[in-house]
Parts: structure tokens; sequence; C-alpha cells
């Protein structure tokens, strides 16, 4: 096999990857307009595997993973509104799913647990509770 040969084989297959990398971006574009942020998301993400150094790849897989973790974190925002713990959990696991380093989402999963440990406890009556109420109320009738 001729150097030229080689060359053209190669150069082929640079432009078939860059041409599958386009698809796949505007295929992850198409999804998000419709709504569907987290098939956007593994869509990049998996040629994301096949081509690790395509910064346009790169590029586009930020700019979704952004949308998605400020969507899921309106949801959880909005499911704490709710208190719904189990919906916000939800939310952020899921965040957690596409963008495992994102501290924010996994300190507000553990100061969500650490509240749900601790409600019971300041919804329960306190014995000194009750003595501070009667304190108050019998200086308040003498």
């Amino acid at each position: 096999m001729s150097s030229r040969t080689l060359v053209h084989g190669w150069l082929g297959l640079i432009l078939l990857t860059g041409c599958e990398t386009q698809r796949a971006i505007e295929q992850s574009d198409e999804l998000r307009q419709q709504g569907q942020i987290i098939d956007s998301v593994e869509l990049l993400q998996a040629e994301a595997k096949e081509n690790p150094d395509d910064i346009r790849l790169r590029t586009a897989n930020f700019s979704k993973l952004e949308i998605l973790v400020a969507q899921y974190s309106r949801e959880a925002s909005t499911a704490l509104m709710r208190d719904d713990d189990a919906a916000a959990l939800r939310a952020l696991e899921t965040i957690l799913k596409y963008d495992p380093a994102n501290l924010g989402a996994r300190q507000e999963i553990q100061n969500i647990q650490a509240m749900k440990q601790l409600r019971p406890q300041l919804l329960s009556p306190h014995p000194l509770r009750s003595v501070f109420q009667h304190g108050i109320h019998a200086e308040q009738q003498a």
C-alpha cells in the first residue's frame, strides 16, 4: 500500500468521524428541542466514548449537561417547596447520574437526608417546650 493511499484512507476516516460527530450534535439538539434532555445528553455521551478528543462534541455535551442540571435543579426545588423529599431526591440523583462530579447536587441530597432524620424530632413534643409554654402562661396570669 502506498503512502498516498494511506493518507487518503486516514483523511476519509477523519472526515467520516467529523460527519458522525456533527450528525450526533444535530440529533442531540433536536432531542433537546423536543424536551428530551436526558436522551440528548445520553446521545452525546455515547458519541464522546467513540471520539473522546473531539472538542465540538465535548462542548456540546457540556452545554446539554448544563441544561439538564438546571432543569432537574428546578424540579428538585419545586419538589422541596411541596415538601416532597422523594421527588427532590430523584431529581438530584438524575443530575448525579449524568454529572457525577456535581457537588451542589451531592450536598443537597445530604441536606435532604439530614432533614428527613431530624424532622420527626423537630415535630415531636419536647418536654422543655411545654415547661416554657406553661411558665410563660403562669407569668402572664399572675
